[in-house]
């Protein structure tokens, strides 16, 4: 294969790019947005999609982490090599799940044929202190999600002659991407609409509750948009606005 070589201006002004966000619960692991930039400053959605099938793989991986605390707590001591089987086990599965997820990635990608794939730049993810199940759960699903960038790194590379690139996670998934507008986030579809029909419920809400990731977010005006989704939208204009000097608005339609 040959390797086209883009300046950052043809990046630009003659090209799409497919934007990532990566959520680590539920069903819909990635949401991924392609963008159209234009010499206007203006940048439009062309397209997106969900990448599924990720909760069956992490019930999975909890069942396999279940049996090795039951283990632990049978035996009192860990050696060298303990539970070495089901560990291997859990490694292939990790590993299996992320090139599912990356050729899905770079198919999408190069489908609808993109430049660039945008990630966020989250290396600094620690599990949180707690019972051993549940911090070894959150550990593989961080490592898990910097794999998904490694490895569609290397399937767009050299499959599909895409690049692969990150952004600064701050502040993706709390603005809104059409408006910059703050947004109330809810797993609760009641809360939701009530913070849709309400302005006093939706700053009611964001007084008590403050950040919470949910899947659900709300703007104070009533606008509703799946969380991942705003997220991976924010994530492609903070691409965008890298190497460009005027300010650049994502319009709808």
């Amino acid at each position: 294969m040959i390797f086209k070589l883009y300046s950052t201006q043809d990046l630009l002004t003659d090209g799409l790019f497919c934007a990532v966000d990566i959520d680590l619960d539920g069903d819909s692991i990635c949401t991924l947005s392609i963008l159209e930039p234009d010499v206007n400053g203006e940048i439009r959605e062309v397209a997106r999609t969900f990448i599924k099938g990720h909760k069956s793989h992490v019930r999975r991986r909890k069942l396999g982490l279940g049996r090795i605390a039951k283990k632990m707590s049978q035996t009192g001591v860990v050696n060298k090599g303990f539970c070495s089987k089901h560990w291997e086990r859990i490694t292939r599965r990790e590993n299996s799940e992320g090139y599912r997820i990356s050729s899905e990635i770079a198919k999408f990608a190069d489908k609808h044929h993109c430049k660039v794939i945008i990630f966020e730049y989250l290396q600094s993810l620690r599990p949180q202190k707690g019972k051993f199940s549940k911090r070894s759960n959150q550990k593989r699903a961080y490592w898990l999600k910097s794999k998904i960038y490694q490895f569609t790194s290397h399937i767009a590379r050299t499959k599909f002659n895409i690049l692969s690139t990150r952004v600064s996670p701050k502040n993706t998934s709390k603005y809104c991407a059409f408006t910059g507008q703050d947004l109330f986030r809810t797993d609760s579809e009641l809360k939701a609409n009530l913070a849709k029909s309400n302005n006093g419920y939706w700053d009611n809400y964001i007084s008590s509750e403050g950040y919470y990731p949910g899947k659900l977010a709300i703007t104070r005006n009533g606008y509703c948009v799946h969380s991942g989704l705003n997220a991976a939208r924010n994530i492609g204009i903070r691409f965008y606005q890298r190497y460009s000097s005027q300010k650049l608005v994502l319009v709808k339609g």
